[in-house]
């Protein structure tokens, strides 16, 4: 008898075995544009297969390409800090390619209640709602009393793709801060409020006077890493939060005790 059921299954497998084996093996890449609704296109948004575990982000033009989706129907849902997620339905589909293009809609992220018990800082629930947001590296103040830094620019060591040095290549004794993503244009923020570069030389300054990783490693210098309570380092467009998207393609926060 189970012999039977057996040879019977496996007649039905080997009888539709090709289509099957071919549908399970083929898979469909997801292309398009991530724009947002009357502006351009939304750089840094995050394009996720709903259930899996693939992702991608769009490039400076809003563009991305996700490998991996299924043959059958399936859903990706976009999101990026300062705009609405936005969830899409791919039907099912015989083409290796699907594009869809997705706007979106300016507005505030939801995210999860915060609970701050006991907090002396009135910056902490804005922090931790940024950290929550997956987009930057967060120093709070027990990975910053780790460090036991006597340079606020040392505080930046070891965060991938942060360069620092006390002693810039051809400038011995002062300090310089080098973002990989963002050379040229990096913004310093002290407390909420933008600081500026001083000086007037032109190896602290772009040529449209903001703060080169030379600026940036003096603005740090000003500060006493002892009242720095948290930083927050944004080194590419991509991962800027709205409250530090200025004039600069990258930031770093410091938040005082």
């Amino acid at each position: 008898m189970h012999r039977t059921v057996a040879v019977a299954m496996l007649s039905a497998a080997l009888w539709r075995g090709p289509q099957a084996f071919a549908q399970q093996a083929a898979q469909r890449t997801v292309v398009g544009h991530v724009r947002s609704v009357g502006a351009g296109p939304v750089v840094g948004a995050e394009v996720t297969i709903v259930g899996m575990s693939r992702s991608t982000t769009t490039d400076t033009v809003g563009a991305y390409r996700l490998r991996g989706a299924p043959m059958t129907a399936f859903a990706i849902i976009v999101r990026r800090p300062g705009f609405q997620p936005k969830s899409i339905a791919v039907p099912e589909a015989a083409d290796t390619t699907a594009v869809v293009d997705v706007e979106l809609v300016a507005g505030p992220t939801i995210l999860p209640d915060l609970r701050v018990k006991g907090s002396k800082y009135a910056w902490t629930a804005d922090f931790e709602r940024r950290r929550l947001s997956g987009f930057g590296t967060f120093l709070g103040p027990e990975e910053l009393a780790a460090k036991g830094a006597m340079h606020t620019v040392e505080l930046l060591r070891g965060i991938p793709g942060v360069r620092t040095t006390l002693d810039a290549p051809g400038h011995p004794g002062e300090p310089m801060v080098l973002l990989s993503r963002c050379k040229e244009s990096v913004t310093v923020w002290l407390d909420g409020e933008k600081l500026r570069p001083i000086g007037d030389g032109e190896r602290k300054y772009s040529s449209e006077g903001k703060a080169t990783p030379l600026g940036v490693g003096e603005m740090l210098s000003r500060i006493n890493p002892y009242e720095i309570a948290a930083i927050e380092i944004y080194r590419g467009v991509g991962e800027l939060p709205a409250e530090f998207m200025n004039d600069g393609c990258a930031a770093i926060a410091m938040w005082t005790k």
